[in-house]
């Protein structure tokens, strides 16, 4: 049964009422839980058998067993022991992710089944995601260097509560690197070198510490990255290179011990970025196709600047945070063809935020509330279209977010959540090429959208513990979805859908956590239900170059669920092990083709099974890990999947297995030398959806160096 409720172009009547219901089915089983254990209260230490983290994405301290949702962490000491070269990378090493790749400098990591801008990604808690994020994979996660990372935390499932629109598969935060305010207080200069042979690249990088005294400190931090052509297992693979400059500072000063604030700055550039697919220079695998396009190279420049004030130590409130960050996006594509055909086209975004959040906490209960504003101006331009780039021109899109999310200790074992956010937003345009219209089009559309989650915790001892949740999330339309006049996958072209509405979801998990002196265990089971998914269908038309016209409408309905499981064992203090699964099905509705019937289809790139295990022996002074990836064959192909001949092999992506081997010494306390051999028996491969294959066998040495 429906609820009377007004849809507002957001949230659905009968999901907010499938919500409530599942609300009180669960309180009243708390109830009778309750009731059942009245007579037998648990006998729970007061002094955890883990360690109290601060789990950043979630906005507040809890302690590792007491987050009812799965979360996995990549610190900096990971990141460089396992030298990935760019931040895509990371993601093949954590349970129900896969790093896809449309180029080597073009990754977009799938969440769950989810990509694109149907993932949030954070930079010290500030939205990367804009509005010209679009459907599918895309390439702006890996404007984010790896080496600037303190730690990347990444929490699964919908987060719409927290932090809005586009959570869905899962939320990224890069927590970046802090100046040290530890005594002595002198500069600390340190210096990277690497260098790979199958991967071709060297990167040179330098950062200076300093702390003027033990309340104020200043890093700086730059580096260069150069890539050339990179050798597969099957040779070499021409016009894959690109060079990459970064630069990053981050000033902190602490007022006194309860008042800091953060003032930072970080500058990428990529230049030449090739998506060597769609050209004639493509290496075959499997049977895909080769490109046609003589050249297709992105630039792209990210600059982000933010001041934030944060106090943890109120007497009131357990903390206060307050940002206020500006982004510019700057993106542009050369494309030349044959017969002398060029054209150029690419944008600027210029993004304000302000984000706020607060709360309190005692032995019971907790509160955290909050809010948030995000303001993009947007400039597009091709040179084949006097209207609009690849986006409209001339564009604005706000997004406004107050949202409140409040935790009940129920007894020593039990743990509520409760949360919900109100979201706003609205797109404006007086430059869209609208298809069938002369001359350009106006866009002036807003939604609101309410969300909600209920979360249980339940504490079996100071070491375990099973989780459940109902997170729903939203996705409001972006001027991609809106005004996109682009080349889509293989053989697409979309134009602009000013129309659709915005995307629901409502996720269910269930996990068990178990954290020990020995011994990691994290499990979780999943369900999302899909409904009014943006979809792609063809109109019919073909467009003068060829491709196929793509528009858009909110038919998408369908489900996707799986398994993740992340278990390490302590063997002794010197060796230990790790290994990572994740599986996944899901089904959508899509129209296949021009004028037909929607039908129930897989989802795009569905992921096939994938495994990780690793093997690491740690002595004082030196470390060596072995490593094996799996990922099956990938066959379970939706049909736009099958008509994408230039990076998915007729029938599927094979599957593979590779092995990888790490070593590390620490001469002294100022010297550190790093070595891998990364696909130990130069296997032929690529990540299912990716454009390109992986790189052969490939060693790589690292020198890091502090004076």
């Amino acid at each position: 049964m429906e609820l009377p409720l007004p849809s507002n172009g957001g949230l659905k009547d009968s999901k907010l009422g499938l919500l409530f219901i599942y609300w009180f089915t669960l309180l009243l089983f708390l109830s009778i839980s309750l009731l059942a254990d009245a007579n037998t209260p648990a006998e729970i230490s007061a002094e955890s058998a883990v360690e109290l983290i601060e789990i950043t994405t979630a906005r507040i301290n809890r302690n590792t067993l007491q987050a009812p949702f799965a979360v996995y962490g990549v610190n900096e000491d990971d990141i460089q022991k396992r030298q990935y070269r760019s931040l895509t990378d990371i993601f093949r090493d954590i349970p129900g992710a896969v790093a896809q790749k449309t180029a080597h400098g073009q990754g977009s990591p799938f969440l769950r089944g989810f990509t694109g801008f149907q993932n949030i990604f954070l930079v010290d808690g500030i939205r990367l995601n804009n509005s010209v994020f679009r459907s599918g994979p895309n390439q702006y996660w890996n404007t984010v260097d790896p080496l600037s990372l303190q730690q990347l935390e990444v929490i699964m499932g919908p987060s719409s509560v927290l932090y809005g629109s586009d959570g869905i598969g899962g939320t990224v935060n890069a927590i970046t690197k802090n100046p040290t305010l530890e005594p002595p207080q002198q500069a600390v200069i340190s210096l990277m070198i690497q260098g790979a042979d199958a991967a071709n690249m060297n990167v040179q990088r330098a950062e200076l510490q300093h702390a003027w005294t033990e309340s104020t400190g200043v890093r700086l931090a730059a580096n260069r990255k150069d890539f050339g052509d990179i050798r597969s297992g099957d040779g070499r693979l021409p016009n894959t290179g690109y060079a990459e400059a970064n630069f990053e500072m981050k000033l902190i000063h602490k007022f006194n011990n309860d008042w800091q604030m953060d003032l930072a700055h970080f500058l990428v550039h990529q230049q030449d970025v090739p998506r060597t697919h769609k050209t004639v220079f493509s290496v075959p695998f499997s049977g895909t196709s080769i490109g046609s396009e003589l050249e297709r190279n992105l630039d792209q420049r990210r600059e982000l600047s933010y001041i934030k004030v944060q106090n943890k130590e109120l007497d009131t409130l357990s903390h206060v945070n307050v940002t206020l960050s500006y982004h510019q996006q700057d993106e542009f594509r050369n494309r030349i063809r044959t017969r002398n055909r060029s054209d150029q086209r690419g944008f600027s975004v210029n993004t304000l935020g302000l984000s706020f959040d607060s709360g309190f906490q005692n032995d019971d209960f907790g509160l955290l509330f909050g809010a948030d504003y995000y303001r993009d101006s947007v400039d597009s331009f091709a040179s084949n279209n006097t209207i609009q780039g690849p986006i409209a021109d001339n564009a604005n899109y706000t997004s406004l977010g107050l949202f409140s999310e409040l935790s009940w200790s129920v007894n020593q074992q039990i743990i509520m959540i409760l949360g919900t956010r109100y979201s706003h937003a609205s797109a404006s345009s007086d430059r869209v090429d609208v298809p069938n219209i002369d001359g350009p089009s106006n866009l002036d559309r807003s939604w609101s959208d309410w969300v909600s989650n209920i979360k249980f915790n339940y504490l079996l001892n100071d070491t375990t513990s099973l989780y459940t949740s109902i997170s729903e999330g939203f996705r409001a339309p972006n001027l991609s979805d809106l005004s996109r006049l682009d080349s889509a996958r293989s053989n697409e072209f979309e134009v602009p859908s000013p129309n659709v509405d915005s995307e629901s979801y409502i996720s269910y998990e269930l996990g068990y956590k178990k954290v020990d002196s020995t011994q990691t265990i994290n499990l979780a089971a999943y369900y999302t239900d899909i409904d009014d998914q943006i979809i792609l269908f063809p109109t019919g038309n073909i467009t003068a170059d060829g491709e196929v016209e793509m528009s858009k409408s909110n038919e998408g309905n369908g489900h996707v669920y799986g398994a993740e499981l992340l278990y390490s064992y302590k063997f002794s203090n010197v060796l230990s092990g790790q290994v990572g699964m994740s599986y996944q099905y899901g089904k959508l509705k899509s129209i296949p083709q021009a004028g037909s019937a929607l039908v129930e289809d897989f989802i795009d790139r569905l992921q096939p099974f994938t495994m990780q295990a690793s093997l690491k022996y740690d002595q004082n002074n030196w470390w060596v890990e072995g490593q094996i990836i799996i990922m099956s064959k990938a066959d379970k192909l939706s049909a736009r999947d099958q008509n994408d001949i230039e990076r998915i092999p007729p029938g599927g992506t094979p599957g593979f297995s590779t092995a990888n081997i790490r070593f590390g010494y620490l001469v002294n306390d100022n010297v550190q030398l790093t070595f891998s051999i990364d696909n130990l028996l130069d296997k032929n491969y690529r990540v299912h959806g990716s454009g390109q294959n992986e790189v052969g066998r490939n060693m790589i040495a690292s020198a890091f160096i502090t004076f």
